[in-house]
């Protein structure tokens, strides 16, 4: 499994550490954080995780470097595998699965989580400076994305936007497959509030709502301008966000603000996580975020406490009918609603339970490995017939 980045290093893992389990060898390859020439190897839960050199920094480490391409290349042809998974459309995931399937006729499967190009994610994750430049390397990373599909043995996607767009790019519609990614439901359990806000230094009576993660500007305005209509109503109102974020709240947004900052422990990511009465999932109707599936998601309904998410995406169709949380509109007036009802309704904890359950049912990793795991067999046995058993996934 071929990765290049933190997002999609995790789903890789998840699923390898499920395969794993059922009698499969599964390398992950990820960058490392600092290597320039050596690579790290480690295994973690059965899986052996290769974390690849790179001689490039910043936002250029993050699956552009030619050497980390050759080395990669070099290793696969070292070591035999039986299936290539390259996730997301970055040249240290797709040169090296595209040259073992020419060389060896090793069999290729790519994963596409985010829309990229073409107004997607690369427009709206900056602003400023930052946003020209990345205006400027958009055709570029437009050009891999849309280039390599169609010659892939199979397609993951984790929306149907992306599944729509891949059959716009010519991909076969027998080749595409929706899956999203699961959660441990075993670590991720519902914690003690109240322990958990003596630990954080949160008071009791504080109605607390948390985002974790990185924003996209536009949806940390929508955030930011909810939260200032709930503060003016819920005096002890307070949003938490967690984790890295290149937002900072300013004086001028009102309400009360927590930043974690830093890099936390997933430990301290799920302390917070209990301590919150609300998680929150501000999604602008953008491109971008029609496209893609958030994580996290399956992270917050595991930890039992009630989801405010905008109608965006294939979002709705998971808190359509109401019972694990609430839907609304795309905007500040909308989404704030949204989180004053929770606050005043008496049954949010029967809505945390419910999520909890949907969590532990239908998105639990070994649910969503079933359907990984039965594409990549029907993949491989096209590929080489069913008579070999493959022994890497």
């Amino acid at each position: 499994m071929l990765s290049h980045g933190k997002g999609s290093y995790y789903r890789a893992r998840g699923y390898a550490q499920q395969l794993v389990k059922r009698g499969y060898e599964v390398e992950v390859v990820t960058i490392s954080e600092r290597n320039l020439l050596r690579p790290v190897i480690e295994e973690i839960r059965g899986v052996r995780i290769i974390h690849s050199p790179d001689l490039l920094w910043g936002r250029l480490r993050t699956g552009w470097d030619p050497w980390d391409c050759a080395w990669r290349i070099f290793r696969l042809l070292r070591n035999r595998v039986d299936l290539i998974k390259c996730y997301d459309t970055r040249p240290v995931t797709l040169i090296p699965a595209f040259t073992l399937k020419r060389l060896l006729n090793i069999p290729v499967v790519m994963s596409w989580g985010d829309w990229w190009g073409r107004g997607g994610t690369t427009a709206e994750r900056s602003v400023g400076l930052s946003h020209r430049l990345e205006q400027l390397f958009s055709p570029i990373e437009t050009f891999f994305e849309e280039s390599f599909h169609r010659y892939a043995d199979g397609l993951v996607v984790l929306s149907e936007a992306l599944r729509n767009r891949a059959l716009e790019l010519g991909v076969p519609e027998r080749k595409i497959r929706i899956i999203v990614p699961g959660v441990d439901s075993e670590r991720v359990r519902p914690g003690d509030r109240t322990a958990a806000r003596e630990a954080l230094g949160i008071g009791e009576d504080c109605f607390l709502y948390g985002y974790a993660g990185s924003l996209f500007p536009r949806d940390a305005e929508l955030l930011l301008k909810a939260h200032r209509r709930v503060s003016a109503q819920v005096p002890n109102a307070t949003a938490v966000f967690i984790g890295h974020t290149r937002y900072r709240p300013a004086d001028r947004v009102g309400g009360k603000t927590i930043c974690t900052g830093g890099k936390l422990s997933y430990e301290r990511v799920l302390q917070w996580f209990a301590a919150c009465d609300v998680l929150l999932l501000p999604l602008s109707d953008s491109i971008a975020n029609r496209a893609r599936w958030p994580s996290k998601v399956a992270e917050y309904m595991a930890t039992g406490r009630p989801v405010v998410a905008t109608a965006v995406g294939d979002l709705v169709r998971l808190f359509a009918d109401g019972c694990a949380g609430l839907l609304t509109a795309p905007n500040p007036e909308s989404f704030a609603e949204g989180i004053l009802k929770i606050h005043a309704d008496p049954r949010r904890s029967d809505m945390g339970r419910k999520g909890r359950e949907i969590a532990c049912n239908q998105l639990h990793w070994t649910v969503q490995t079933d359907s990984v795991q039965e594409f990549l067999e029907e993949i491989y046995e096209e590929a080489h017939g069913a008579h070999r058993q493959p022994e890497y996934a």
